[in-house]
């Protein structure tokens, strides 16, 4: 017996959905993600936010060199508030998931800031995998 059409419809639609929920999870997830690595810029928690940071992040750059640029930046930025995402792209790949946000940012010495993050996870679990920041300021 062959399914009907409106079973591979239903079956289709409940995959989707199970795929937009996820997503939506996910963005959920990385909103809080975000909102504490903000917080922890704001308490210079180089720690912290190292400690957290994917393995990948920490083979880019050893934790001095990290150390020294960040708080140079903060500095210079002051501590970030509130932010804009602007765009958002979710890749999956074997090996996990990289989302990616495009951020307008205010900061204090700045409200123009843009910054440009990448989280990669597995499991539902996402860490920093990439950050990069520009400011006038920074130039």
């Amino acid at each position: 017996m062959r399914p009907s059409p409106s079973l591979h419809a239903l079956l289709l639609a409940l995959l989707l959905g199970c795929a937009g929920c996820q997503a939506d999870d996910s963005e959920k997830h990385i909103g809080r993600q975000l909102t504490k690595l903000h917080e922890q810029m704001n308490g210079e928690d180089t720690n912290a936010i190292w400690a957290a940071a994917d393995e990948g992040f920490r083979q880019g750059i050893s934790k001095e060199d990290f150390t020294r640029l960040f708080l140079r930046n903060h500095r210079r930025l002051g501590d970030a508030g509130s932010g804009l995402v602007r765009d958002t792209e979710i890749d999956t790949t074997f090996h996990g998931t990289y989302i990616t946000q495009w951020l307008t940012s205010d900061f204090a010495n700045d409200p123009d800031v843009h910054e440009h993050v990448v989280w990669f996870g597995k499991d539902g679990v996402y860490k920093l995998y990439r950050y990069d920041v520009s400011s006038k300021l920074l130039q």
